[in-house]
């Protein structure tokens, strides 16, 4: 269980790519529906594809939904599975698309049926607003009056069916679950006390037959679960990426994400915001939970290597979608 983990977005289309392609949303745009969204990325199911890996991804949603179908074929999974695929408007929560529960449960099914080894997305869409839920489920969790809460406790009760079904299949013991956010819920917390707690989301690793049972409080954020996943499989492949490995304490861990207003770095008890419109500020967020003391003049040493390490963020994001640079191969063949 990673204590520390951030978004690198504010919504679905930002956390996405930031899992499964190691993109942070830096640019002004999302990059699903922005001008570089036909660029080549190293995806993780294209990276594994050459290891021989079966990829798919499944997504309850109506087909096209965020252009998810078209986004994950470029990161490499060569199968989709939505709302089509499942084929049973019965379970249609009648907005977004299938309900968690019938869904992880037909995902399980499916999964069973690919060659291994394999790779799998899984993105749910239950907890999600207006949060339509079961109405089988509904008195279940009657004493919560808070809708995005009873939606929350819907979709735990979908994983939860989901690792009953899992469990009994062959795969399950030889497979590294992953379990993540795509972006914070603001809805579900009411003890916000700065910007920075807005992007905090779970991420949770489990490995069947393995007693890992520990926290992690190194800083953690989206764009290092590809690299986490390269390092635990030990393939060797080169691949580009904004992350670091989450499995190694001993790296340079950060975590970063931007706004309309300015880009934010965190790198242990530090906090820098890069405003767009010029200049920065520094904070230890630890000890001054509120942001309102400036560290700028203070610590000129620690402002000025997170304000350097910022900008380079920034400039090899901007440069690499630019210049559709995003690919190994597009290093490998200069």
């Amino acid at each position: 269980v990673y204590d520390q983990m951030y978004a690198n977005g504010y919504c679905s289309v930002d956390g996405i790519p930031a899992i499964i392609a190691s993109i942070p949303a830096l640019g002004v745009d999302y990059f699903i529906s922005s001008l570089y969204q036909t660029n080549r990325i190293d995806g993780i199911a294209g990276l594994l594809n050459k290891v021989g890996y079966t990829n798919a991804f499944f997504h309850g949603g109506m087909n096209g939904t965020f252009k998810l179908d078209i986004f994950t074929k470029a990161a490499g999974f060569d199968l989709y599975f939505g709302k089509d695929e499942y084929n049973n408007d019965s379970d249609f929560d009648g907005a977004w698309g299938i309900y968690d529960g019938p869904f992880f449960n037909f995902t399980a099914k499916e999964m069973s049926k690919l060659p291994e080894p394999f790779c799998v997305g899984l993105f749910s869409l239950t907890s999600h607003h207006p949060y339509n839920i079961p109405k089988a489920f509904e008195e279940k969790v009657s004493f919560e009056s808070n809708k995005a809460r009873k939606a929350m406790l819907y979709s735990d009760h979908a994983l939860r069916q989901f690792f009953r079904l899992a469990s009994k299949q062959p795969w399950f013991n030889n497979t590294l679950f992953i379990i993540t956010s795509d972006h914070r819920g603001a809805e579900l917390r009411g003890d916000i006390r700065n910007s920075l707690q807005q992007f905090e989301i779970p991420l949770i690793i489990y490995k069947p037959g393995t007693d890992w049972g520990e926290h992690v409080d190194f800083t953690v954020q989206q764009v290092d679960i590809l690299p986490g996943i390269m390092d635990y499989l030990s393939t060797d492949l080169p691949f580009c990426s904004f992350g670091t490995s989450l499995f190694r304490s001993e790296e340079f861990h950060t975590a970063f994400h931007s706004n309309i207003a300015y880009q934010t770095l965190i790198k242990d008890q530090y906090c820098l915001k890069l405003y767009n419109k010029g200049g920065a500020k520094l904070y230890n967020w630890v000890q001054d939970e509120s942001l309102k003391n400036n560290l700028k003049s203070s610590q000129p040493e620690a402002y000025n290597r997170m304000l350097d390490y910022m900008l380079a963020v920034i400039q090899q994001f901007n440069s690499s979608m630019i210049n559709n640079r995003l690919t190994i191969e597009h290093y490998q063949s200069e």
